[in-house]
């Protein structure tokens, strides 16, 4: 899990290396982001304050996913992550209030909400991968949890 204050983000840069710690390529690369959700007191934010990084006080989550992949979540009509496709990246972003006692305790068994809340990528043949975790400005920290796995049991979209 990456703890961090409200109205931040950071950048993580996934490498894969050979022993001597050179890049090597693999052929697949899976992760899963979990809870991807907001504070209880959001307001209703537009995409254009989300992609000016963070105007607003909902402490709104994101990723932005950069590279080419593939990524999976529940159905339209369920899924709780909205996605907004940009010529470098693709932006995930919650959608709904969630709190603590939502959080999966078991990246394995999910419940139908925390589905829902999640995201799962999968990359072909690479050597890194590249994401962005951040949030709109609030009054506390948000926890981004992930695993190296697609938790999801969905379809591709």
């Amino acid at each position: 899990m990456i703890n961090m204050p409200t109205g931040e983000e950071v950048r993580i840069k996934f490498q894969f290396k050979n022993t001597d710690g050179g890049l090597r390529s693999v052929d697949e690369a899976v992760f899963t982001f979990y809870d991807l959700d907001q504070a209880k007191k959001s307001t209703s934010l537009s995409l254009h304050d989300i992609l000016d990084r963070g105007k607003g006080h909902s402490g709104r989550e994101y990723i932005r996913a950069y590279g080419s992949h593939t990524h999976y979540t529940t159905l339209a009509s369920q899924t709780q992550v909205r996605v907004v496709h940009h010529d470098d990246h693709t932006l995930y972003m919650s959608t709904q209030v969630g709190t603590g006692r939502d959080n999966p305790t078991d990246p394995e068994h999910l419940t139908d909400l925390q589905k829902h809340r999640s995201v799962a990528f999968t990359y072909k043949n690479v050597k890194e991968v590249t994401v962005e975790l951040g949030s709109t400005d609030g009054a506390a920290f948000r926890g981004f949890e992930f695993a190296l796995l697609n938790a999801m049991n969905c379809r591709a979209v």
